[in-house]
């Protein structure tokens, strides 16, 4: 498996984090970006986790804090975090924990793996064909005829998303990026949504 290092670039969501949270991960020289639905205790771990204020503190540790302390307490090593496939619409991820000189690696969801990490200060890592197969540019200048986007002032789109079972494939991956070249990530996690239901 080829590895490139990612890093969030931004996560979407309201406050407080409701259902529909798009967290984006970018290559370190951040010429492409990958976006992944994700649940909304899992975006405020994230978001806790990056010190970002979204619900009042709270002084008993969430279930990524106590995993991270059980790292520490048993002298584990956290080496990196990999987001290793993605298939039938949904990412699979994988942690990469070492014991007494020995590498043992541990099954997760990606939200999970990365709200760990972040505690931990490890890196990410993505297998270099989820990239090939998802990945896209972070400049995004080419417009989508029957689905304009406004990039100025307020985020604007005649993109219907309750119409996207009638809109092609082709053109549903490009309406995805566009959307998340203008923020637009409640718009997106509802056409990431739409492909994932595609791909079953």
């Amino acid at each position: 498996m080829e590895l490139e290092e990612v890093i969030i670039d931004s996560i979407a969501y309201k406050k407080p984090p409701n259902e529909h949270c798009l967290l984006i991960l970018c290559t370190v020289n951040k010429q492409l970006k990958i976006p992944i639905s994700i649940g909304a205790f899992e975006t405020e771990s994230i978001l806790t986790g990056l010190d970002v204020d979204t619900l009042p503190k709270t002084k008993r540790p969430l279930t990524h804090d106590l995993m991270k302390n059980i790292i520490d307490s048993f002298e584990l090593s956290l080496q990196k975090i990999i987001i290793s496939d993605f298939t039938e619409g949904n990412f699979y991820a994988q942690l990469v924990i070492e014991n007494n000189g020995v590498n043992k690696t541990i099954d997760s969801r990606p939200s999970d793996a990365i709200a760990i990490a972040i505690r931990l200060d490890i890196p990410i890592f993505i297998n270099k064909s989820i990239l090939k197969q998802i990945g896209f540019k972070k400049s995004i200048t080419k417009s989508i005829k029957k689905n304009t986007v406004k990039k100025s002032g307020t985020k604007t789109s005649t993109l219907e998303t309750d119409k996207l079972n009638n809109i092609s494939t082709s053109n549903l991956k490009k309406a995805l990026k566009e959307m998340v070249e203008v923020e637009d990530y409640e718009k997106a996690v509802k056409i990431r949504d739409e492909l994932n239901k595609r791909l079953i």
